[in-house]
């Protein structure tokens, strides 16, 4: 197990893509209208939050599983966040908000495994 903290490119690379994610959640709650309610401010909220986690990824070497594994579980529920918040009878709206959410999944699923380093051979079971 590799003890210097050091970050793969994998790692930078998902951290940075699950920021970008975030910074778009931020853009579509302050640029999409969605409706009555404070829907606009949760989906910001979110969006905050998986930038500063995603933030704390890059910059806390230590602690880069947990904090990808909290950014994980914010990316699902930001693409399941037009359910939850009801944003069904707007479809462009409840996609431009589910596809930050899913992508910021795979590239925090994908910095997270990264920073575990999972050298799993094909076919060991």
């Amino acid at each position: 197990m590799n003890q210097d903290f050091s970050f793969s490119t994998g790692a930078k690379l998902g951290a940075a893509l699950s920021m970008a994610m975030g910074a778009l959640a931020i853009f579509n709650s302050l640029v999409l209208d969605f409706g009555e309610g404070n829907k606009a401010l949760l989906i910001g909220l979110l969006g905050a939050l998986i930038f500063i986690f995603s933030l704390m990824g890059l910059r806390a070497p230590k602690a880069t599983a947990a904090v990808f594994a909290v950014t994980l579980v914010l990316g699902l529920l930001l693409a399941v966040s037009p359910f939850l918040f009801k944003l069904g009878s707007s479809y462009p709206i409840a996609f431009l908000t589910m596809l930050p959410g899913l992508l910021t999944f795979i590239f925090s699923a994908f910095a997270f495994g990264e920073s575990l380093e999972l050298n799993i051979p094909i076919g060991s079971h």
